[in-house]
């Protein structure tokens, strides 16, 4: 990451054709690129963290990086504070050091707090072990892929309307931005889900891992009911903080009610996806995304909003409700997935990770009275 950063007077000049742009936007890169370390430090700690069902020091580490990076912003975008005044490149060394900011608080989390005492990353490391890392690369590689293809059919659809008028490209942004604003609901879901499902089948029980793969989906139902009612109830007053401008606003306002429809496809797609993750099935999902993601919502959104073929383009709505028609068949097929491997975790090849392909030494499994901790 940090090389391809630094290499953007290769690459930006290509894609962006205003010079000025492209030394603004080379600066941010130069100054975010050293913040990259942290960045994967903390995209470490983090999910080590929530293994251990301990998702407190993550939002501390988040609090923390925001309240570095507002008031570094503020010195070095505008030179305030006796800070060089570096204009757009001082939003990229403000990211960096936020970044910093968070990893220091994740590593002193994980080397003080007694939620880490169970199984401490700071010992003696073990030699590599190919095995492990082919299996983690196995499970998690289609964990990368699926979200790339749930986060390229926002980007692709923005870029498909490039060419409509500028208040409707607005009104898609300001659109897009409170549906992923809503989305951290469900998607807060779907990580404990990932983690009890895990914990669930780690420990052997399956009818407990159902249990909780059902209590996720119901919780995630309540959580977009509150979504669907905020978007649906107050679709004016949301798109008028972000603009002035009211033929923007107005379509704005439309547009979040497509997104309040597919809320109710999240309250399962998301929630699915991470018991599927527990399960350590990520393979299908990743091919049922593709499939209604690319296959069909990326399709019927051109021919809705860019095409003649069902009459006059409706241009932005067309691909809403694509993404309500692709969002509502994923969470049938996810649902599907998650019920099949709920009743026949058969179809999943479990692999247990014996004591000595632990890649950590003093992982202490015994507590005080000697008996197996049950983590």
């Amino acid at each position: 990451m940090f090389i391809l950063l630094r290499l953007h007077p290769w690459y930006l000049p290509a894609i962006i054709d205003d010079v000025q742009i492209v030394i603004v936007a080379g600066g941010y890169l130069n100054g975010f690129s050293w913040g990259v370390p942290a960045l994967v430090g903390t995209f470490l700690l983090r999910p080590y963290s929530e293994g251990l069902s301990f998702t407190r020091s993550h939002l501390i580490a988040s609090l923390v990086s925001l309240a570095v990076n507002v008031p570094a912003n503020y010195a070095l975008i505008f030179g305030n504070w006796g800070a060089p005044a570096l204009g757009g490149a001082g939003a990229g060394w403000a990211t960096a050091l936020s970044f910093w900011a968070a990893f220091a608080v994740m590593i002193l989390f994980s080397r003080h707090h007694r939620a880490y005492e169970r199984a401490s990353l700071w010992h003696a490391l073990h030699p590599w072990d190919r095995n492990e890392l082919k299996h983690l690369l196995r499970v998690g590689l289609p964990i990368a892929l699926t979200l790339f293809v749930e986060v390229s059919i926002f980007a692709l659809i923005a870029l498909f309307l490039g060419g409509r008028p500028s208040t409707e490209i607005a009104a898609n942004q300001i659109a897009m931005n409170v549906a992923y604003l809503v989305f951290t609901l469900p998607l807060s879901i779907s990580v404990a889900a990932t983690i009890r499902v895990g914990t669930e089948i780690g420990a052997g029980r399956l009818d407990g891992a159902r249990r909780v793969a059902l209590a996720t989906i119901l919780l995630a139902i309540v959580a977009v009911a509150f979504n669907i009612g905020l978007l649906a109830s107050l679709a004016d007053e949301i798109a008028a903080l972000y603009t002035h401008d009211a033929e923007v606003a107005r379509m704005a306002a439309r547009l979040l009610l497509f997104a309040a429809l597919f809320q109710l496809a999240d309250a399962f797609v998301v929630p699915a996806q991470g018991a599927l993750r527990g399960y350590k099935d990520t393979l299908v999902p990743l091919l049922l995304a593709v499939l209604a993601y690319w296959l069909i919502t990326l399709p019927l959104g051109y021919l809705l909003g860019l095409s003649n073929a069902f009459g006059e383009p409706m241009g932005a709505e067309g691909f809403w409700i694509a993404l309500v028609v692709g969002l509502s068949l994923s969470g049938i097929l996810m649902t599907t997935r998650l019920w099949r491997i709920g009743r026949a975790p058969s179809l999943i090849r479990f692999e247990p990770v014996p004591t000595r392909r632990c890649l950590w030494r003093n992982l202490n499994l015994r507590d005080k009275s000697g008996s197996l901790n049950k983590f």
